[in-house]
């Protein structure tokens, strides 16, 4: 049965809940790159697309994790490269349970949700 079937809403944090939320990220942090469902695209802050490049499965048993790797193919042609990345090409790593955090993440940024996690 999945959390939706025990009617019981979860609030709770990931390890990076906080420093995700702040303000203050660099232009070409990962969350400034928009992703494009309809072409299974992310698109730079300059606008340059990075496309699926390979897609990584791991069986741990319990659970089987699927990482998707978006890589850019105009990077070393950018003027704005070493400020985004110190490799020869950007890569964003996208797990299979992103959208589970993204979900969460809001549902602690409701009103609901800051006085439940604010109450321990």
């Amino acid at each position: 049965m999945g959390p939706e079937g025990n009617n019981k809403t979860g609030y709770i944090p990931d390890q990076n809940f906080r420093k995700d939320l702040r303000t203050d990220k660099n232009t070409y942090h990962q969350d400034n790159f928009l992703y494009k469902k309809d072409i299974d695209k992310y698109i730079c802050p300059e606008e340059k697309l990075l496309r699926l490049y390979k897609t990584r499965r791991k069986d741990y048993g319990y659970r089987n994790f699927q990482k998707k790797i978006y890589k850019g193919k105009d990077c070393p042609n950018c003027f704005k490269k070493s400020a985004c990345t110190s490799q020869k090409y950007r890569t964003i790593d996208i797990e299979d349970r992103k959208q589970l955090l993204e979900q969460m993440r809001q549902r602690l940024q409701t009103d609901e949700g800051r006085k439940k996690y604010n109450a321990t």
